[in-house]
């Protein structure tokens, strides 16, 4: 505005608004659609009751993920699987796992899992996928809650959150992923893949490992004809969902 800068990238989307109205300024966006990066909710596998897949699946069901995508101003859609639409792989075949709260319950129930307090680990600062961390986790915690869960919010600066949650110490987390290079497998690998879940280096912060994941991910990787690696993909896609070792929220 005062001619200070001739470029910046992910604006508050507060300052949206403001920015298209400014006769000097230019606002583009990419169109819905054509996102390529996605928040998302972690779960620690390597310990319980998170190596349930029951109780992860009873997690996804309870998270309204129309509320979290409300909480970005316009500028975020409800994510139905790890691999945002504007990256190539992504599904338009494969349906997510929808909010439902009685579901979740009775998959609770089934889990038999028995509820100990929990903790829901945050960045401090935004980052390009989530430019309010705080209230996107008041929000998780509050669904979680109703689910019967006891949530306590935990809130780091980055270069100590990012070795914590590499580092295996939080029951879940957020955190997200922008494309590296436009493929699907840049998203999968650092989801599920147990080669991306050594402790202290972790992209697969979830700690997900699983011969079966492990197998589909490597035979989309190595598969040359699009529409037989799309076929692998969308089993990914609904393995995925029926694991829940992350909940994806937003792209």
């Amino acid at each position: 505005v005062n001619g200070d800068l001739s470029y910046i990238d992910n604006p508050n989307p507060q300052d949206i608004e403001t920015i298209e109205n400014h006769p000097d300024l230019d606002y583009q966006m990419r169109k819905p659609g054509q996102e390529i990066s996605l928040l998302y909710m972690a779960m620690n596998t390597s310990r319980p009751p998170f190596d349930n897949a029951l109780f992860r699946r009873a997690i996804a069901h309870a998270i309204d993920k129309k509320k979290i995508a409300g909480l970005f101003q316009g500028i975020a859609s409800t994510a139905d699987q790890a691999v945002p639409p504007g990256i190539y792989g992504h599904s338009d075949n494969v349906q997510g796992i929808e909010y439902d709260l009685k579901k979740a319950q009775q998959l609770l129930e089934k889990s038999g899992v028995k509820l100990r307090p929990f903790t829901l680990a945050h960045m401090a600062n935004s980052r390009p996928y989530i430019r309010q961390p705080h209230e996107v986790a008041r929000a998780l915690r509050d669904a979680l809650r109703r689910l019967g869960l006891e949530v306590k919010i935990e809130k780091y600066p980055w270069g100590t959150y990012l070795p914590l949650v590499q580092g295996a110490r939080h029951d879940f987390c957020l955190l997200g992923w922008t494309t590296d290079n436009g493929d699907a497998d840049n998203f999968l690998t650092t989801f599920y893949s147990s080669s991306s879940a050594k402790v202290g280096s972790a992209n697969n912060v979830s700690f997900y490992k699983n011969p079966r994941m492990d197998d589909l991910l490597n035979q989309q990787r190595n598969e040359i004809d699009p529409k037989k690696r799309q076929q692998i993909l969308d089993s990914i896609y609904r393995y995925a969902a029926e694991q829940s070792p992350i909940v994806p929220l937003v792209y």
